[in-house]
């Protein structure tokens, strides 16, 4: 073999190598990052849930100063009372579902109605028949 295509062998199979290790600490990253957000969410829930029973990060005989009770925490949530006064359909759900299907279908009869004068200016006898065709099906 030639040196050159050695020297090109072994490059190649020294960036795959680095590839690997590069993939492999970016795969242990993410799944920290994941756990992360998995720990993330659980306290989140359990913040928002009506027991209000939060585990410490730490155990209390590791914590230095104890932290008083929020005033909000003894309070009704204002976010549950939100939630039961805006009870009905989301927006989101409003748009979706109700102003997009009417404007797509503005939109088709439009454009159908374009193609068809566009296509009785231009087009032939043969041409009109297999617009009209394929209109009607």
């Amino acid at each position: 073999m030639a040196p050159r295509t050695v020297l090109a062998a072994l490059l190649a199979g020294a960036v795959i190598l680095l590839l690997l290790v590069w993939r492999a600490r970016w795969l242990r990253r993410l799944d920290a990052l994941e756990e992360q957000v998995r720990a993330l969410t659980r306290r989140v829930y359990l913040l928002e849930s009506e027991d209000r029973e939060l585990p410490l990060a730490r155990p209390a005989s590791e914590t230095a100063v104890s932290m008083p009770v929020p005033a909000t925490a003894r309070q009704p949530r204002r976010v549950s009372r939100w939630r039961e006064r805006l009870a009905g359909p989301e927006w989101e759900a409003v748009i979706g579902a109700s102003w997009l299907n009417k404007l797509g279908v503005l939109v088709l009869v439009i454009g159908l109605s374009l193609f068809l004068r566009f296509s009785l200016e231009h087009l032939g006898a043969l041409g009109k028949i297999g617009v009209g065709a394929a209109a009607s099906l």
